[in-house]
């Protein structure tokens, strides 16, 4: 688009002007900086910096003679080159460093699977355009929307006029005024522009302030009026499949009568059993869970902090609670401890209870009856001193001191059985100490 008389935007293709003369980007001062890099250095470049062309132009001059050469023999070898070369810079841009060293034999790889794949002859669109080149112009207009797209193609590649524009688009369902097309052309070339990297322009125009020399290049890219025409006719097929969609799905909309009543607080509608039955199904499941959960959490709790004696009768009447500091106690019971099996006391041959200073104040069990009225058997010392506690403590590295009617004592031990802790008492006694039985 050039400016007219009148200083308005003229619809005239950038092409009219004649083909911008294309430099040589071998002889550009930043390609011949890059000569004296490795090919790994190089692809390292390309990969980490797309938007420089640089290392991707000179990649491809290192190897254009080379895929030439390759495929010299085969027929339409600039189209092949072209779509060989369109295949390398995909993968040196958008995928991660591979098996692509050495690079020769790679681009031989290459090369023979595009030859194998290449279809049939008639499918081969070639360029006039040095493959960087086309190829990052190729990436600007795959950036465009179908219909900028078509726009741009029509107007530079086939010199549409504003009337076939106009026409095009009218045939096809939409009726756009002369004014929205222009503006979408001049949109459409902003794209195309801006779309491809400023070190590209440089390298082949000169300078990247031409704005017309990308678009002078397009009807030298080879590009297929049938072909563009097709894929902005499927995208519209899309576009209008999708509206529908859209409007098959909008809330239907009351009639005009309707609109003007008193609105009505509706009555709470009931909710369907097929919504309520995959919701009850839920509830039911969690409620299964949490109560698997309770009570293997209450299996584990008792087992690690209130092991049971088997239920014994006994006609013992109630006797007075151990009375117990609520500071100096622990938050839960000591586990009781299980006596070795080769020292296990029988029944018959308990040990005689310990007597201590305290027998007055404090109960102490007798005889070799389970305590019916609770869980465990308390091994207790009297108050040792500092010294002694350690002691104890060596022996039973749970032992604790504890207030029991007033009076200071250390918890050797809680057991389940009377044996158990008659056992304990005798350790206490060979140890030195007087330990003594008490009830909680």
């Amino acid at each position: 688009m050039n400016k007219g008389a009148n200083g308005k935007l003229d619809l005239a293709p950038a092409a009219t002007a004649g083909a911008v003369p294309l430099l040589d980007p071998a002889r550009a001062p930043a390609i011949s900086a890059l000569e004296g890099l490795s090919d790994e250095q190089l692809i390292e470049g390309i990969h980490r910096q797309p938007a420089e062309a640089s290392y991707l132009v000179a990649f491809y001059c290192r190897y254009q003679k080379l895929v030439g050469e390759l495929l010299q023999n085969e027929s339409n070898p600039a189209a092949l080159a072209q779509r060989c070369w369109f295949a390398a810079f995909d993968v040196l841009i958008r995928q991660k460093r591979s098996e692509r060293l050495p690079a020769a034999a790679w681009l031989g790889r290459l090369i023979a699977q595009t030859i194998i794949h290449r279809g049939s002859d008639s499918d081969l669109t070639g360029s006039c355009l040095p493959a960087p080149l086309a190829w990052y112009v190729m990436q600007s207009l795959d950036a465009m929307i179908p219909m900028a797209r078509i726009a741009l193609v029509l107007l530079e590649a086939e010199s549409y006029s504003e009337e076939q524009l106009t026409r095009f688009y009218y045939e096809r369902g939409l009726d756009l005024s002369a004014e929205a097309i222009r503006e979408l052309c001049r949109d459409a070339q902003k794209q195309l522009i801006t779309g491809i990297p400023a070190t590209a322009l440089v390298l082949f125009f000169g300078s990247a302030e031409e704005a017309a020399a990308p678009l002078a290049a397009l009807p030298q890219l080879g590009l297929s009026r049938i072909q563009e025409t097709r894929r902005f006719e499927r995208w519209q097929t899309l576009q209008t499949a999708y509206r529908q969609e859209l409007a098959e799905t909008k809330p239907a909309v009351l009639p005009e009568e309707q609109l003007y009543k008193s609105p009505v607080a509706p009555e709470a509608a009931p909710v369907p059993r097929q919504r309520l039955q995959p919701l009850l199904g839920l509830v039911l499941v969690a409620l299964g869970f949490a109560g698997l959960g309770a009570l293997l959490y209450q299996v584990w709790w008792q087992a690690t902090n209130h092991p049971q004696s088997p239920p014994v009768e006994t006609s013992v009447a109630s006797e007075p609670m151990l009375e117990t500091d609520p500071v100096l106690a622990p938050a839960a019971p000591i586990p009781p401890k299980t006596a070795p099996a080769e020292s296990t006391i029988s029944q018959g041959s308990a040990a005689p209870v310990a007597q201590g200073r305290s027998s007055t104040s404090l109960p102490f069990v007798a005889g070799d009856r389970p305590n019916p009225y609770s869980h465990y058997i308390y091994v207790v010392v009297a108050d040792p001193g500092r010294q002694n506690l350690a002691k104890l403590q060596r022996l039973q590295r749970d032992a604790f001191y504890r207030v029991i009617a007033g009076e200071n004592y250390v918890q050797f031990g809680a057991y389940g059985t009377i044996q158990q802790a008659q056992y304990a008492l005798s350790q206490l006694k060979n140890a030195g100490f007087n330990g003594e039985l008490a009830r909680s």
